[in-house]
């Protein structure tokens, strides 16, 4: 058997343990030499370069140390050009992330470097935290607890009948994009009853028709949904999708709820339809510009929820991650590569 040497770019989420973990029991991985290097996610801050984005810097011995490895796995480790330059040996990459951005694809690809991610690993815990927000944001959870911290007794305004909210039985939620994290929020949504549509151009009606769902167009979701939750990647086609005419096809009494990404929503349309009241409400997880600064015009209002890009903050999503990029380079350097998982699969031969 081939004696392989591995580079493994952990970080303050991504622990060592875990990936030794998530190795144990896989036959391939006992003969292979690890070295572990951790840059300082999520104490320091991304950075952004014109080929990969939402990236930690390596230190400069990582250089040298994977000039003489054949597997490199990273979370938020940058995987750049200059890096690749000195991967003489290098025969694939594993990255933790369900959207590789910190890795140069075209990069990889022109060395015929195989790129595995884990397009699921957060899809419980994105789930998750999209119906609290769901049921924050309806019920007042968020708002109520920060004024009543401050001495105030909201509580007849709720139990105006006029004033009082639905429960999710009686709404109709709206997916924006039918993937993991979708698919993982109906089976919880279950639960409660609710209608569910989804807009999805990539999934056929009879696939959503397994799932209890039907297929909708965005106009008809957004103007018949009382939730609408967004699910989609952002792209150049994504980017802005849900603006000032989207918005003003929505109820009166909705609510949108965005645990993607924040280049997805016009943040400016939507804060105006809010301060208008042309629809009721919104829970935001990630915004257009991260980290923030704490001002921005969303967050003054008292119909917001704001949480700062923390849906995926789960043990279990480090612990996914590791497991499936494990079983995932495993399975390649044995002969039995999984082209699903592979962002560049034209250079598995």
């Amino acid at each position: 058997m081939n004696k392989f040497k591995a580079l493994i770019i952990s970080d303050r989420f991504f622990l060592p343990r875990i990936f030794e973990e998530a190795v144990e029991g896989l036959s391939f991985w006992s003969s292979v030499k690890r070295r572990y290097l951790e840059v300082a996610w999520p104490d320091a801050d991304f950075q952004r370069t014109e080929c990969i984005c939402e990236y930690i810097p390596y230190p400069e011995e990582t250089l040298s140390l994977v000039a003489e490895c054949e597997i490199l796995v990273t979370q938020m480790g940058a995987v750049d050009a200059r890096l690749l330059e000195h991967a003489h040996n290098l025969r694939v990459v594993g990255c933790l992330r369900s959207g590789p951005v910190n890795v140069d694809v075209a990069e990889c690809t022109k060395r015929r470097i195989p790129l595995f991610c884990v397009a699921h690993r957060s899809g419980p815990a994105v789930a998750e935290f999209t119906l609290g927000l769901m049921i924050a944001a309806r019920r007042g959870i968020a708002y109520e607890q920060s004024t009543h911290r401050k001495g105030r007794w909201n509580q007849c305004d709720y139990f105006h009948f006029q004033n009082s909210p639905l429960i999710l039985s009686q709404e109709r939620v709206g997916l924006v994009g039918f993937g993991k994290v979708a698919r993982a929020l109906v089976e919880l949504l279950r639960a409660f009853r609710c209608e569910i549509w989804a807009c999805d151009p990539a999934v056929e009606e009879q696939e959503m028709r397994k799932h209890g769902v039907k297929k909708r167009t965005l106009q008809e979701l957004l103007s018949g949904c009382d939730i609408v939750s967004l699910h989609v990647r952002l792209t150049p086609s994504t980017r802005g999708m849900i603006g000032k005419k989207e918005i003003a096809c929505m109820k009166k009494e909705a609510l949108l709820i965005n645990t993607a990404r924040g280049g997805l929503v016009d943040e400016k349309a939507l804060a105006h339809a809010l301060e208008e009241g042309r629809i009721a409400g919104a829970a935001l997880d990630t915004l257009e510009d991260e980290p923030w600064s704490g001002v921005h015009p969303l967050a003054e209002l008292p119909n917001v929820v704001l949480t700062p890009h923390i849906a995926g903050a789960a043990q279990a999503t480090a612990q996914t991650g590791a497991h499936e990029v494990a079983r995932l380079i495993s399975e390649y350097c044995t002969g039995f590569p999984s082209r699903d998982s592979c962002v560049n699969p034209e250079v598995i031969r």
